[in-house]
């Protein structure tokens, strides 16, 4: 009995998931959601220390800060994003997962309105206040956009012998995504644009993204 119940679960394991027809529609909304969301990854840090520099300075200790802490959002992110991407329908999912992030974009202008000249937040040493403010303000941000590649790739992946293909796509187009967000912050966004405006925008591109990919 042991043995018979050791096969059909060895079987269950190896059994192919099989998965609906990939479209071109498909394969075009998950490599748009996907650059996108990477876009907008960027977008958000390299505007973090404008934001920041009023209450904390543009320091070496302020960057560390902002590149950690959306390290830490993209690597959870993806990890809740592969949990989602077993549970239900990508269809679903992906356009409220961008709205949350066009929603999580907003805040760092809720940070900064909240805190006004900063004076309530100088009673706690430069450090810690650096490493607080730039997790309340960017880490629901990273988080979010962060869960959209897996759940891309987990409907994509309708065939075994596609995966090392599609998974290439996926990631190619989210490094695209952000070299897209550096050099546009760095060479135009920043030079023209303050960042309320800039923020905004982030937002509603993610809000358009989300529409764009409802079923």
């Amino acid at each position: 009995m042991q043995s018979h119940r050791r096969v059909l679960l060895l079987e269950a394991m190896t059994r192919p998931t099989h998965l609906p027809p990939v479209s071109r529609s498909d394969t075009a909304r998950a490599g748009l959601v996907v650059f996108v969301a990477s876009c907008a990854t960027l977008v958000l840090e390299l505007v973090a220390s404008r934001v920041l520099a009023p209450f904390v300075g543009a320091s070496l200790h302020t960057w560390t800060s902002i590149i950690g802490v959306v390290l830490l959002g993209i690597s959870l992110g993806a990890w809740a994003g592969g949990r989602l991407a077993d549970r239900g329908v990508w269809t679903r999912r992906l356009p409220a997962l961008l709205a949350l992030g066009a929603l999580a974009s907003l805040a760092h202008l809720a940070v900064t309105a909240a805190l006004g000249d900063g004076s309530a937040l100088r009673s706690i040493p430069l450090l810690p206040r650096t490493f607080l403010l730039t997790f309340v303000a960017f880490f629901p941000a990273s988080f979010v956009l962060s869960t959209v590649t897996p759940l891309a790739l987990r409907r994509l992946l309708g065939e075994v012998e596609r995966a090392g293909r599609v998974a290439g796509l996926l990631y190619a187009l989210g490094t695209m995504g952000g070299l897209a967000g550096n050099f546009l912050t760095g060479l135009v966004l920043l030079a023209y644009f303050s960042t309320p405006t800039i923020v905004l925008g982030v937002s509603g591109a993610l809000a358009l993204c989300a529409l764009l990919v409802l079923p």
